[in-house]
């Protein structure tokens, strides 16, 4: 049977309320559908329609007595083949298949964003390990949180990307060709040589996670932080 997922943001930071309407005594949940929740982001799952949306009603009225305001746009029915986002994360289990979860996008795009900022930042007078001693400690938090899961094939895109971002500051450092840079300060040089943190080989796999996301089929995750269907 398929699962139905509701997701959503409230506006009022204090959702806490919620939780424990929804928990026995001993925080076990107190209905069949799971509630989810960090922060003012939550999901709820359910194993049908009729189920997620008897939920969502209730949930509604619990909201409407603590006189929060939930946010319309970004709360919605949706199924875990579609595949929702959830705090940086992209959960998706296509048909006959297990779940599989991945950084989002957008998630993808701050992190490289985040490193072309830092390496643009040293003049060309710094050295290069100054610029890694700068950058490690923020692709070693980036990896740490998204670790999780099936983020392997991720990893490689990233340390792709900074690998990148480094050759083009130090060919512009040196006036070298793009050819000589990446022949000169390649990934011998900059991940074993300088130290730069390297993300490949660090996932921690959950278990039953041990496989690679299926493809996107041209798809992509809607933006925001709150969980939706992947268009």
């Amino acid at each position: 049977m398929a699962l139905s997922i509701i997701a959503e943001k409230t506006q009022a930071g204090y959702s806490h309320v919620v939780d424990v309407q929804w928990c026995r005594g001993d925080g076990t949940m107190s209905h069949s559908v799971v509630l989810v929740r960090y922060a003012d982001d939550m999901v709820l799952l359910a194993r049908t329609e009729s189920e997620a949306r008897q939920a969502w009603e209730r949930l509604q009225n619990q909201f409407a007595a603590l006189r929060l305001v939930v946010n319309q746009e970004k709360s919605r029915l949706t199924t875990v083949e579609e595949g929702f986002a959830f705090l940086g994360f992209e959960f998706r289990k296509p048909p006959r298949r297990l779940l599989y979860m991945w950084p989002r996008k957008k998630a993808c795009q701050h992190i490289r964003d985040r490193v072309r900022e830092v390496v643009r930042s040293f003049p060309s007078s710094a050295l290069v390990g100054e610029v890694i001693r700068k950058l490690n400690p923020i692709l070693n938090g980036w990896c740490t949180y998204f670790r999780a899961g099936n983020s392997n094939h991720i990893f490689h895109q990233i340390d792709w990307a900074v690998l990148s971002e480094l050759q083009l500051w130090l060919r512009r450092k040196h006036q070298r060709s793009w050819r000589s840079a990446r022949k000169r300060w390649n990934y011998q040089f900059l991940y074993k040589r300088c130290r730069l943190y390297q993300m490949v080989g660090r996932v921690s796999h959950l278990p039953g996670l041990r496989r690679t996301p299926p493809e996107e089929d041209g798809r992509r995750a809607g933006c925001g932080k709150s969980a939706r269907p992947v268009r």
